[in-house]
């Protein structure tokens, strides 16, 4: 459903017929616009959990977007792999009943972080994310892509009851305009 969304949407953006649409990928899977006759360039990226579909364009920075349910489930096995040493801290001194929210809050971030960066999700760990002024800041990032990753910032963004979204960019003073569309299926 995602991607059919996303590939109305650019359609409609690059006035392409949908079925002229062509995706390329990156490295890690992330999907790019073959160059279209007009040029623009736009940057997106696409998410979904259940039945929820978000998606993230610009035509001037590179983007991510994630979505997960919050839930009340302990993820506890998984948070060496996505958490370092302080969020691990964080999270785990988070009361109970709100420890798989916080835990899904950080990992939508920084998901979000490296599908804009074009990087693996095996790099979650290894990046470290402070909350300064509902703007996420890179604080650290144990391998080679630290200056890469220094200029991109991530929000949190409140759309869907029940559901944690973050948005990220590569630009530390871009700012974001959110719409909520529903659809009936």
């Amino acid at each position: 459903m995602g991607r059919g969304l996303l590939r109305t949407l650019l359609s409609e953006r690059l006035k392409v017929p949908e079925q002229e649409i062509r995706f390329v990928y990156g490295p890690f899977g992330k999907p790019h616009l073959l160059d279209y006759n007009n040029n623009e360039r736009i940057h997106f990226n696409v998410s979904n959990a259940e039945d929820v579909v978000a998606i993230a364009m610009s035509s001037t920075t590179r983007v991510g977007i994630d979505v997960e349910r919050k839930k009340n489930e302990s993820y506890e096995e998984i948070y060496p792999f996505v958490l370092s040493d302080r969020e691990l801290h964080e999270v785990r001194g988070a009361d109970p009943q709100l420890r798989g929210a916080a835990f899904i809050s950080c990992w939508t971030r920084k998901e979000a972080l490296v599908k804009a960066a074009g990087l693996s999700i095996s790099s979650l760990a290894t990046i470290e994310l402070s909350n300064e002024q509902n703007r996420i800041q890179l604080c650290a990032a144990d391998w080679d892509g630290t200056k890469h990753l220094r200029k991109f910032s991530a929000w949190d963004e409140s759309l869907i009851a029940g559901f944690s979204v973050s948005i990220a960019c590569d630009s530390a003073r871009a700012t974001v305009k959110s719409h909520r569309h529903c659809f009936k299926t």
